[in-house]
């Protein structure tokens, strides 16, 4: 949340550059078409008018809504495709395209899909004015559902500059889960034979949970009074001779939140090296890092033995991918086909987690917060992993007279795990096929 807040912020105190860009991005886009800007409405237009003539016309298809002519029914639903497909394809290539921003200039590079989406909104207003005038030319009168334009544009500007916000209510009381995220893919053909792309996805993610199972409620007596004749919760729930502790009555005393953050970044490497022989490279990082937080308070079941207690996690992960994979294929007349693939893989995943514990406050105001004035504190704890492979594989395949199918292949995974005089396993295949036509 707090990212989005300062992007939000940056997005405001640069508005009028953000704005100048759009316009100018608006106005080079169709600089070098004989029609210039114009030509911009056109080809919707005209793409609007050859569905029309196809499907209305020339199929006779019938709008699914009766009294409803063709024209009328497609517009409302292609106008925000183009939108939608217009600003996508724009925000994918925008930090390519405005390189020199991000080479020569400090300039915040989450700000340039704006710049893009400020472009395609101007010409979908444009289509949204025309829209509306053939609706009230057809004889249809404004409705107050009209403005779910303004809705609709707003969604599909979030959808399509990869920023998704998430929230769900748990189904047992004070519980739930949020989640914002972000996405952006490039890829660019730098020649004709190597191409280069990346993606990110960023995600932050915070989760509150109740204390307790969901099996605490269901299995509690079904006669089992929870509120007091006052209103008031009951601490204990005694019925029909069982002893129970009422779920409700711990969730008030207690706060139970964790907030998750995670980066994903791929990125790859095509290159043909010549008409049989191709060459790509793959790399991935994929980082996480989750602080878990509770507090049972005073008034808490459990908590109340220690005057409340409060346990704080932190925990990182980071997973690295690099691999290298060679194809050659090679037909040798019609008779004779022969592939061969070579790949090296190094895959590291660290993970550390450090967590501390303490009990005894003097009130229940700041919770987990304030873990520093406990009286006693337990064992602090801290756990280490770090594991490595390195892996490499080699398969060939010979297939002759599309008949006869033969494959060898060796797989050897060198592992951090593995014994100290025993760090290489060894996994040889090979296969032999017959094809009875």
């Amino acid at each position: 949340m707090n990212y989005a807040l300062s992007l939000l912020k940056e997005i405001i105190k640069k508005r009028k550059l953000v704005w100048d860009l759009g316009k100018a991005d608006f106005r080079k886009r169709f600089v070098g078409s004989y029609f210039g800007i114009v030509w911009m409405f056109i080809q919707p237009v005209v793409t609007i008018v050859i569905y029309a003539v196809i499907f209305g016309i020339g199929f006779k298809s019938p709008p699914p809504v009766p009294g409803v002519s063709y024209v009328i029914w497609l517009v409302p639903g292609i106008v925000p495709w183009f939108f939608f497909g217009e600003a996508l394809n724009g925000i994918t290539g925008c930090l390519q395209e405005y390189s020199y921003l991000v080479k020569k200039v400090v300039f915040k590079v989450e700000i340039l899909p704006m710049i893009k989406l400020i472009s395609c909104l101007l010409v979908h207003g444009f289509f949204v004015l025309i829209m509306m005038i053939m609706y009230l030319v057809a004889g249809r009168t404004p409705m107050l559902s009209w403005i779910q334009v303004i809705y609709y544009s707003f969604a599909a500007s979030m959808l399509a500059l990869g920023l998704g916000y998430f929230d769900q209510n748990g189904m047992v009381p004070n519980s739930g889960f949020q989640r914002l995220s972000g996405r952006l893919n490039i890829d660019h053909k730098l020649l004709k034979n190597l191409t280069i792309g990346t993606n990110f996805l960023y995600t932050k993610s915070w989760k509150k949970t109740a204390d307790g199972s969901f099996n605490s409620f269901i299995t509690m007596p079904p006669l089992a009074k929870v509120y007091n004749d006052d209103g008031s919760l009951r601490e204990d729930v005694t019925e029909a001779g069982e002893s129970h502790y009422n779920p409700l009555w711990n969730i008030d005393y207690s706060n139970n939140k964790s907030q998750t953050d995670r980066l994903l970044i791929n990125f790859f490497v095509d290159w043909k090296i010549t008409k049989d022989l191709s060459y790509r490279a793959n790399g991935s990082l994929n980082t996480r890092t989750v602080h878990s937080n509770t507090y049972q308070g005073t008034k808490h079941t459990t908590g109340r033995n220690n005057n409340g207690k409060a346990t704080a996690g932190t925990s990182f992960s980071n997973d690295y991918l690099f691999e290298n994979i060679v194809n050659y294929v090679k037909d040798f007349n019609k008779n004779h086909h022969f592939d061969a693939t070579f790949m090296q893989s190094v895959n590291v995943i660290e993970w550390k987690n450090l967590g501390i514990n303490g009990t005894g406050f003097a009130n229940d105001d700041l919770t987990y917060n304030a873990i520093g004035s406990a009286n006693e504190y337990g064992t602090p704890t801290w756990e280490l992993s770090d594991r490595k492979l390195l892996s490499f594989l080699g398969r060939v395949r010979y297939n002759l007279f599309e008949k006869y199918l033969f494959t060898f292949a060796l797989r050897v995974d060198g592992s951090s795990v593995f014994g100290k005089n025993n760090k290489y396993g060894y996994f040889p295949f090979g296969s032999f096929c017959l094809e009875d036509k």
